[in-house]
């Protein structure tokens, strides 16, 4: 709709009827911290970005969003990256690329070159924790921020498809973190 031009939509013309004031905060990479996204007007979000909303209590937001057609990339930067699925269904971790360069690897093997850490983790709101997802045998959520470690610049492929039934939402208890 109107918060969108060029493919990339404006957060706060997207959320702020349903939120206000509207804070928006993000983790800067270059910067390892956490920025908030002020004034709250002309924010640009791509597609797998992830990002904080900060609410006062339950709110229902009711921001209109496409789901994209193809695949999508994510660029990771060195470091912790906050990213988002752009598909409103889960998808298997199993079918996730990280792209290096031109070398093309699942979530496992990119862990075991060395360019990614070694788990996702996301912020349950439900329960006022982090919690560590393996890079095989689970689901990437819609509607979840996860954060992913980059060892090396490269990118996050996510397909478009949605997983199978049997995919699993596999945690790790904090004493194996």
């Amino acid at each position: 709709g109107d918060c969108v031009t060029q493919g990339i939509a404006d957060l706060c013309c997207a959320l702020s009827d349903d939120l206000s004031p509207c804070y928006v905060v993000y983790y800067d990479t270059e910067q390892e911290s956490y920025s908030p996204l002020r004034p709250c007007s002309n924010i640009r979000h791509e597609v797998g970005m992830g990002f904080w909303v900060w609410s006062w209590g339950k709110e229902r937001l009711d921001a209109r969003l496409r789901t994209p057609l193809k695949p999508t990339r994510i660029a990771l930067k060195k470091g912790w990256n906050q990213v988002g699925s752009p598909f409103d269904y889960p998808v298997s971790l199993d079918a996730i690329a990280v792209i290096k360069g031109n070398q093309q690897e699942g979530l496992g093997s990119a862990h075991s070159k060395g360019w990614i850490g070694k788990y996702l983790f996301l912020y349950d709101t439900d329960i006022g924790e982090y919690q560590g997802l393996p890079l095989t045998g689970g689901v990437l959520e819609p509607w979840k921020g996860y954060w992913i470690r980059a060892y090396e610049d490269c990118e996050l492929l996510i397909p478009n498809t949605l997983a199978s039934p049997s995919a699993t939402k596999v945690l790790v208890d904090e004493g194996k973190l």
